[in-house]
């Protein structure tokens, strides 16, 4: 994914192409954090990834370079698909009414 010599706009829209294949991968790697939670009768509300294993996930499944990863996080994170704290990543939660 590179997009350095393309126009502002066009970089936006590659890096927002890739919102759903990592959201995919993020929501695969919250499954599996959430069943070893239920496996130690843990809250699962408390599940979440560390950025560099997504990063990781998606240099490996989609073969985004570990940069193009960082930017398509920080992406997701500005555009409030995702909530960071720390090291770690979850979706935003759904207000409760």
């Amino acid at each position: 994914m590179n997009t350095s010599n393309l126009p502002e706009h066009k970089q936006t829209q590659s890096i927002q192409s890739w919102y759903e294949p990592a959201l995919r991968t993020l929501v695969n790697y919250l499954e599996a954090k959430k069943a070893q939670l239920r496996k130690v009768k843990g809250d699962e509300k408390n599940a979440a990834v560390k950025r560099e294993e997504l990063k990781r996930a998606l240099n490996r499944d989609h073969c985004l370079t570990f940069s193009d990863a960082d930017l398509v996080i920080s992406s997701m994170y500005r555009a409030g698909k995702i909530f960071i704290f720390g090291e770690y990543i979850q979706l935003p939660r759904k207000e409760e009414a």
